[in-house]
């Protein structure tokens, strides 16, 4: 079977220039086809077809030679049209052949692009990125609960999910880790996140070029939900970083599943706002540091990421599924939502990336309050009194908050405004 070899694309005004690693093959044996859009390239064992969305032309100002020691084949190909952009050359999957789907999974139709829209409403009785699964855990029941935290998901609507997952979030809350944690800030580390900002690695670029290029029909509504739902994934990829570090840790793959209510609950959000609620809540109860003001931080750093175009947006995709490849049974994330979210994110037009893009940095930079994430849990009012305690040297001797009523029955002079204090603080990491 040929091998997909590392290679680099560049571009100025007139030429695309590639840079094609095939060590140990023979000249004479190399073969370069460029036909309108297509761009092949063979020398056993290699093989590399690629598919741009704009057209090449073989001729005057055209090269190729191959670097025998260092293993490097290099060509310059002039574009059709010269100073014509071409985007594609930085979203590598969009450059292989689109994959045909099962009917079940994606509707195909015939168009030059791997995304469509329609006017058909998704069935809220499947899951998985663009609702395109169905007994997927047939089966399998003994598994799921090390994949998800929804327990049927073949038989419970999207309605239903996102029910249980609340009602769920309010059974686990714990005022006590609020508290405690508030006033004892976990060491975060947002200078790791400048990662995110550099181009692919060699492996980032080997797991793109391996993900199947996807075809998607899809509503506009459906289409912004999943935005929203890459946005999640994201910014628990983030907070992942921020917590543990570029390399992670052995639970980073549970924290980025955990965090995420797509990937726990396979639930969907029509509004970015619900979304950005959602995630907030779930780090309140399931994060290694269950603080506000921390959520908000990491949400203000996931901002920065969106707002510098895809390439970000798709390293945070990659490290989530790099965290859930290593796990024993959340793997299967990966087919359900990671991939194709992969893979649309490449396909999405501009003009809907910004749009969409807008939406999410428009609730982040109008951040949702405490209330809001829930009234009943009371956060600001567990603040206040782990300010207290800790100013009143009380904090590891007080009883634990088993009921938030009794809480707010307390003497508002005995919590006063003042006391009330971030321990995170938006950190602006790219500042020269």
């Amino acid at each position: 079977m040929p091998l997909t070899p590392d290679f680099w694309i560049t571009q100025d005004s007139d030429f695309l220039h590639f840079t094609i690693k095939c060590p140990n093959v023979r000249a004479k044996d190399m073969e370069l086809v460029v036909a309108d859009t297509e761009f092949n390239f063979n020398a056993e064992p290699y093989m590399l077809i690629l598919h741009f969305q704009h057209s090449l032309r073989d001729g005057e100002g055209c090269t190729a030679s191959y670097d025998i020691d260092a293993g490097m084949f290099t060509a310059t190909i002039k574009k059709a049209i010269p100073g014509e952009d071409f985007p594609e050359i930085l979203l590598l999957t969009t450059l292989k052949a689109p994959q045909p789907q099962k009917k079940e999974l994606f509707e195909v139709v015939s168009r030059s692009t791997a995304l469509e829209w329609t006017d058909d409403a998704p069935d809220i009785s499947h899951y998985g990125f663009n609702f395109w699964a169905i007994d997927f855990f047939e089966n399998m029941g003994e598994i799921l609960p090390y994949v998800a935290e929804i327990s049927d998901p073949d038989h419970t609507i999207l309605p239903a999910r996102t029910k249980m997952r609340i009602e769920k979030e309010n059974d686990d809350y714990d005022p006590d880790r609020v508290i405690f944690d508030h006033v004892n800030p976990y060491p975060i580390k947002v200078e790791h996140l400048n990662n995110l900002l550099t181009d692919f690695t060699p492996e980032e670029r080997k797991k793109l070029l391996d993900i199947k290029r996807q075809e998607f029909l899809m509503c506009r509504d459906v289409a912004k939900s999943s935005f929203y739902s890459i946005a999640e994934v994201c910014y628990s990829s983030v907070m992942d970083i921020v917590c543990f570090g570029p390399e992670g840790s052995c639970q980073s793959n549970w924290t980025i599943a955990q965090l995420s209510p797509t990937l726990s609950w396979f639930d969907s959000f029509p509004t970015a706002r619900e979304m950005i609620i959602a995630t907030v809540r779930r780090t309140m109860v399931y994060n290694v540091s269950r603080s506000f003001s921390l959520a908000e931080t990491v949400w203000k750093e996931t901002e920065k990421f969106i707002k510098a175009g895809r390439t970000p947006i798709i390293k945070a995709l990659i490290r989530a599924k790099s965290a859930l490849e290593k796990a024993e049974h959340r793997w299967r994330l990966n087919k359900l939502y990671i991939d194709p979210m992969i893979s649309w994110i490449q396909e999405l037009k501009e003009e809907e990336f910004q749009e969409f893009s807008k939406e999410v940095c428009n609730e982040i930079d109008n951040f949702v309050t405490k209330d809001e994430v829930d009234y009943d849990w009371a956060i600001e009012l567990c603040e206040k009194y782990a300010v207290q305690l800790k100013e009143n040297g009380e904090l590891d001797q007080y009883d634990q908050v088993n009921d938030l009523d009794v809480l707010k029955e307390m003497d508002p002079q005995e919590i006063e405004e003042e006391d009330f204090e971030h321990n995170y603080e938006p950190v602006d990491i790219y500042s020269s």
